[in-house]
C-alpha cells in the first residue's frame, strides 16, 4: 500500500491513512477510499463529527457496508461526487493508470463541497462545540444554523445571532458611523477623515501628524488596513491598496498603545485577547527569513482567507518595508529576544497572534467595551481597544476604540461559552413519538398540556398543530411535518404520531427523543403492514433515550418487544398511558 499512499499524498498533502473503524484491518482499500473522502471534506472546512465506519459485512457477492460522514443530510450530491473521485483515484493508482486528468476534476469536486461547507471558522467551531455538548443542530438555509429545538433553539450565522440588531450591525460596519455614535456619548472613538485621492490622504495625514492609519471605512477582517505609516509615499501606496477593497477610505490618527480585542456578550466582557502583530522574535543565530519559515511551519497557520486559526505571514512588500524601517532585511540576524514586526495591523487575519489578557484587566476598560456594545444595541460584539495597558484604567491612561465588530471572529475556546450561554437546557424539549396511530388519549394529552400553559407542537395524520391550532395540512412528508414543529420557537413539548414507516427512508430529524409509544393502528388505516411497522419500531427504539411504552391492547408488537433489552419496555393500557404522561409533566387533568 506504500506506493498508493505516496500517490495519494502527492495530490492531497494532508492525507493520513488510518484503519477504517469496524473493519478490523481486513479492508485496506476501503480504508484508503474513506481516508481520501475525509481528506476532501477537511480541505474545504467541513467538520468531521464522526469517522467513516464499517457497519456490517455482507456475503462475498454483496461486499461490505460502509457509512461515510456528511454534514447536511438534505444535500447528498456534492458528497457523492467526492466519494466517486476518491474511488477513481484509488482505482487509478491500483491499475497504474495516468491520474493527471483527475487534477482538474478535483478542483470541480472541491468547488461543489465548498458550496455546502460552513462559511467561516466561527460556524465550524459552533457546530463542533454543539456536537461535543450534545446540543441538536440543523442547517436551516445558507450559513444559518439552528442550535436546539423549538422554544430552546437559537439561530446563528457565524457569530451573528437571531437577536443581533440590524441597525447596530449597519452602524458597526461603517467605521465613520461607529465613531460618531461613540463620541456622541463621550467614548473615545477614532479621529479620522475620508480621503478621495492619494494626495488628499497625504494632506490629512500631515494635518493629523504621523503616524497614521489608512483603512477602508466598511471592510472586515483587517482587509486593506495599513497602520504605523510614517511617510507620504507610504500613505499614497496604502490609499491605493485600500481603495481596491472599498471606495470609502479613511485616514486616522494612530493612537499609541497595545491592541486588544474585548469580546462582549449581553453586557458582559467574557474574553480579552492582546493581539500581537505578525512577526518574528530573534534568537541571535537565525535570519529573519529562517525565523519566519519556522513561524509559518506552525500547523495552526494557513493561507489568509482559509479556515486556519492562525494565518501564514508572507515576506511581501509590507514586511520588507517594515524591515527597512527597522534597519533590517530578510537576511539580517535579529538579536536574541528582539521582536521584528512584519505586519502593521495586529489582527489574526493578517498573521497576528491572540494572547489571553482577561485576567487582571481593569474594570473600567471592560465597562468601556460593554458601553460601546450597548450603544450600538449589539448582543454579541468584539470591541477593539488601543490602550497602553489593559490593566490600567482608560480614564487615567487614555484609549481609543478603533472598531466595534458586530460579527467578531472568535478564538477556538469561545464558541463553547457562547453556545452554552445562549442555548438553554442543552437546546432540548420533551419529545414523545407514538408509532402505529393517533390514539384518543394522545389528543387529550395535547389539550391538557396546552391548557397547563405548555405550548405543544403535534404531528397528526391530518396535519400539524401548534398550541392547539392547526398550522399545516397533511405535510408532503412526515419529515417536513417534524421540521415544521422543531423550527417553531413557541414549541415547548412535542408529540409525533406516526402511522407508517416513512422515517426509515427519510431519516429522523433529531438524534434522540424521550419516549416511544407502540400504539394500536387506527381502523382508518386499512390493512396494516406489520413487517414495516416493526422495522420502523426497531429503528426508533435505538433513538429513544427513555422508556418504550407498549399499549397492551395491541398484540402486533410482540416480535419487536422480544428483541428489546430487559427493563426497557413498560406495559400500560390507554388510561394508564394518559395518566403517566400527565404525572411525568406535572399536569393536572382538566377532565371532569
Amino acid at each position: 500500500m506504500t506506493d498508493i499512499e505516496g500517490g495519494i499524498a502527492a495530490i492531497i498533502p494532508d492525507f493520513a491513512l488510518r484503519e477504517l473503524a469496524g473493519s478490523g484491518g481486513d479492508y485496506p482499500l476501503l480504508s484508503l477510499v474513506a481516508g481520501v473522502y475525509e481528506a476532501l471534506l477537511g480541505r474545504v472546512g467541513i467538520p468531521l463529527l464522526c469517522s467513516s465506519r464499517m457497519f456490517a459485512e455482507c456475503g462475498a457477492e454483496e461486499g461490505a457496508v460502509v457509512f461515510l460522514p456528511i454534514l447536511d443530510h438534505s444535500v447528498y450530491a456534492p458528497y457523492l461526487e467526492g466519494l466517486k473521485w476518491a474511488i477513481s483515484l484509488i482505482n487509478g493508482l491500483l491499475t497504474k493508470r495516468d491520474i493527471n486528468p483527475l487534477g482538474p476534476e478535483l478542483a470541480r469536486v472541491l468547488g461543489q463541497l465548498s458550496a455546502v461547507a460552513p462559511s467561516g471558522m466561527n460556524t465550524r467551531l459552533f457546530i463542533e462545540e454543539a456536537d461535543r455538548l450534545d446540543i441538536p443542530w440543523r442547517k436551516l438555509a445558507g450559513n444559518v444554523y439552528r442550535f436546539g429545538i423549538g422554544a430552546r433553539s437559537r439561530l446563528f450565522d457565524s457569530s451573528f445571532t437571531d437577536s443581533t440588531s440590524l441597525i447596530g450591525t449597519q452602524l458597526a460596519r461603517d467605521k465613520r458611523l461607529t465613531a460618531q455614535v461613540l463620541m456622541a456619548s463621550g467614548l473615545p472613538g477614532a479621529r479620522h477623515q475620508q480621503a478621495y485621492s492619494g494626495d488628499e490622504a497625504v494632506a490629512i495625514a500631515e494635518r493629523f501628524g504621523y503616524p497614521v492609519v489608512v483603512k477602508p471605512a466598511n471592510a472586515d477582517g483587517g482587509r486593506g488596513v495599513f497602520a504605523g505609516l510614517l511617510k507620504a509615499d507610504g500613505v499614497r501606496q496604502a490609499f491605493a491598496q485600500a481603495s481596491e477593497v472599498s471606495s470609502q477610505v479613511l485616514v486616522e490618527k494612530q493612537a499609541e498603545g497595545k491592541d486588544y480585542r474585548l469580546q462582549v456578550l449581553h453586557d458582559e466582557v467574557y474574553w480579552i485577547s492582546h493581539r500581537v502583530p505578525g512577526g518574528v522574535t530573534g534568537d541571535g543565530v537565525h535570519t529573519v527569513k529562517e525565523l519566519l519559515a519556522a513561524v509559518n511551519a506552525d500547523p495552526r497557520r494557513g493561507p489568509r482567507g482559509s479556515n486556519s486559526r492562525l494565518k501564514i505571514i508572507e515576506l511581501d512588500d509590507e514586511a520588507l518595508e517594515l524591515l527597512e524601517e527597522a534597519g533590517l532585511n530578510s537576511s539580517s540576524i535579529p538579536q536574541k529576544d528582539q521582536f521584528v514586526r512584519l505586519r502593521r495591523a495586529s489582527n489574526v487575519a493578517s498573521g497576528g497572534i491572540p494572547v489571553p489578557a482577561l485576567e487582571g484587566a481593569h474594570p473600567d476598560n471592560m465597562e468601556l467595551a460593554v458601553r460601546a456594545a450597548r450603544l450600538l444595541r449589539l448582543d454579541v460584539a468584539g470591541v477593539d481597544l488601543i490602550i497602553p495597558d489593559i490593566r490600567e484604567s482608560w480614564l487615567e491612561s487614555g484609549a481609543l476604540i478603533c472598531e466595534v465588530n458586530a460579527q467578531p471572529q472568535l478564538s477556538s475556546t469561545l464558541p463553547a461559552y457562547l453556545i452554552k450561554k445562549l442555548v438553554a437546557d442543552g437546546g432540548r424539549v420533551p419529545i414523545i413519538v407514538i408509532l402505529g396511530g393517533a390514539p384518543a388519549w394522545a389528543r387529550q394529552l395535547e389539550q391538557a398540556l396546552n391548557a397547563a400553559g405548555r405550548c405543544v407542537g403535534a404531528l397528526w395524520p391530518e396535519g400539524v398543530s401548534v398550541a392547539g391550532r392547526k398550522v399545516l395540512n397533511s405535510p408532503v412528508s412526515v419529515y417536513q411535518g417534524c421540521e415544521a414543529i422543531l423550527n417553531d420557537t413557541r414549541v415547548e413539548q412535542v408529540i409525533l404520531c406516526l402511522v407508517d414507516d416513512q422515517l426509515t427512508k427519510t431519516g429522523f430529524p433529531v438524534d434522540r427523543f424521550d419516549h416511544l409509544v407502540l400504539a394500536e393502528p387506527g381502523s382508518h388505516q386499512g390493512s396494516v403492514d406489520w413487517e414495516k411497522l416493526r422495522r420502523c419500531a426497531g429503528f426508533l427504539a435505538e433513538l429513544c433515550s427513555g422508556k418504550i411504552l407498549w399499549d397492551k391492547s395491541c398484540r402486533g408488537w410482540h416480535p419487536v418487544l422480544e428483541s428489546l433489552p430487559d427493563g426497557k419496555v413498560q406495559v400500560l393500557n390507554e388510561a394508564e398511558l394518559f395518566r403517566d404522561f400527565l404525572k411525568q409533566y406535572d399536569v393536572v387533568s382538566m377532565r371532569q
